[in-house]
């Protein structure tokens, strides 16, 4: 009888203390696994066959990579041609991103929780209502770069939270290998360098020796980064600055266009067509910044999962090779495309029945439907409870708020106000940067939650701190012992 009750107490303080990592992971699993036993088949879009032609490439040995258009990031792609050289499949890289995506999404709630238990306990139901959105899960189940993004995001946010409550030397090398890492997944990482520059601010201004590591593990990066650089891509130099020497002369010729169509319009000496312009910075800028209330998305299930399985055929692949001419969007060289498919469809192991089981199980028109993926479907349709000018409106509250606090000479909360500031200052920059395309681009435009939504989660978590913050009248717990339990 005694142990039994010293067995239930023990099981009712674990389950207590991990209670936020214990429900997102049953929520999280609920979710992702019909994928997995019902209808695992890659997602192929557009930009998959970049990072599929340069992992052929890598895997191939043909470096550095010649007859690229454009410099894309290499991360995926290198990892793909690894998974192949293992001799595992496209499917491989699927699970494999979203086990990464998951163990990230736990690294992130731990830190949390460090700050306090309550806060830890609520975002972990945040998370899961953002990473189960049909667009958090169309980037895991795709050969995109956009889950391992997110995935070094968690890292990165995670880390940073970490070194407010550590200041650790050496978590600040560890922060800026996982802003690398993230470099060497999306080009536009760069806005995740604000991290490093305002922990150097910081540091001075407290008079603090960890600015020096702050420059010398920024400088590590930057070197380490050249050198992967000149061996794949053939030059030294961190980034990509072909693309971005590229995007900065497209810009500057679209002005000119922009002008010319402007005064010409003015003058009635061109179309109508060719003068209205679909989109402005504004409308560009307004979508970005309250991207966070757009409920546009397919449904994964019984929308996404059947293109996905249609577009992974060789019919498929091929008619997109061939007919949209993707070999010549993103190479100078005119690639037979067999090779192509081949190389796609690596190792891959293709079960008539099992895609005949997919095609019948995500008909919607079916009856009876799976139970399983219907739930998960009426989940979708529920995506308004966190997709709602009310996190708008909340996020840049709270935002506003922590810049008055952070400049306040007597703030009682400025630590806590602090890391809200900096946390919030990575979306809001990442937006920033992703207003200076053209707007008047559609296909741009059509990306735009895309771009935008990899950094959202940001919003819930620094909305949620503010409250807390203002609720309880106290400080995040920085306590370096600090157990989870506050």
């Amino acid at each position: 009888m005694i142990l039994n009750k010293i067995l239930f107490n023990n099981t009712y303080e674990i389950i207590k203390k991990y209670l936020p990592e214990i429900l997102f992971s049953i929520l999280f699993l609920y979710v992702y696994l019909p994928y997995f036993i019902f209808t695992p088949v890659p997602f192929l879009l557009w930009d998959s066959y970049a990072y599929l032609l340069i992992a052929k490439d890598i895997y191939e040995g043909a470096l550095p990579l010649k007859g690229f258009i454009y410099d894309f990031p290499y991360g995926l792609s290198l990892f793909i041609s690894f998974v192949y050289k293992l001799g595992l499949s496209l499917d491989f890289v699927v699970l494999f991103q979203t086990i990464i995506c998951f163990f990230s999404a736990i690294f992130l709630i731990r830190q949390v929780k460090k700050l306090s238990y309550i806060l830890a306990l609520t975002f972990s139901i945040m998370l899961f209502l953002y990473l189960s959105l049909s667009d958090s899960m169309l980037w895991n189940v795709m050969i995109y770069a956009e889950s391992l993004f997110i995935s070094s995001l968690f890292i990165v946010v995670g880390l940073t939270i970490r070194q407010f409550i550590t200041k650790s030397k050496i978590n600040i090398y560890l922060l800026l290998i996982g802003i690398l890492f993230s470099a060497y997944i999306r080009s536009n990482a760069i806005f995740l360098l604000f991290v490093p520059f305002f922990l150097f601010i910081d540091s001075i201004k407290v008079k603090n020796r960890l600015w020096l590591h702050v420059v010398l593990a920024t400088i590590l990066i930057l070197v380490i980064n050249s050198t992967t650089n000149y061996f794949i891509k053939g030059y030294f130099a961190p980034g990509e600055y072909k693309r971005i020497t590229i995007a900065i002369n497209e810009l500057y010729q679209r002005h000119q266009e922009s002008n010319i169509h402007k005064n010409d319009s003015l003058n009635k000496t061109l179309p109508r067509q060719s003068i209205i312009k679909k989109y402005s910075y504004g409308t560009q800028a307004w979508a970005l910044f309250t991207n966070i209330a757009n409920t546009d998305m397919g449904n994964f299930y019984y929308y996404r999962i059947p293109i996905g399985y249609s577009n992974f055929s060789t019919d498929s692949i091929q008619n997109f090779l061939i007919k949209d001419t993707l070999v010549q969007v993103y190479k100078t060289t005119n690639d037979p495309v067999v090779p192509i498919v081949d190389f796609i469809h690596k190792n891959y192991n293709f079960n008539k029945q099992a895609f005949k089981n997919i095609n019948n199980i995500t008909n919607i028109e079916l009856k009876p439907r799976n139970p399983w993926l219907y739930s998960v479907h009426l989940l979708h349709l529920c995506r308004a409870i966190i997709r709602n000018y009310v996190f708008v409106i909340l996020f840049y509250l709270v935002f506003i708020i922590s810049v008055i606090n952070v400049f306040r000479r007597n703030s009682l909360q400025k630590n806590s106000w602090k890391l809200i500031f900096l946390l919030s200052s990575i979306h809001i920059i990442s937006l920033i940067i992703l207003t200076i395309p053209n707007p008047n681009d559609p296909s741009y435009n059509g990306s735009l939650s895309r771009y935008a939504i990899v950094t959202e989660f940001i919003p819930y978590l620094t909305s949620l701190m503010g409250v807390y913050l203002m609720v309880f009248k106290k400080d995040f717990d920085f306590n370096v012992k600090n157990n989870g339990k506050s």
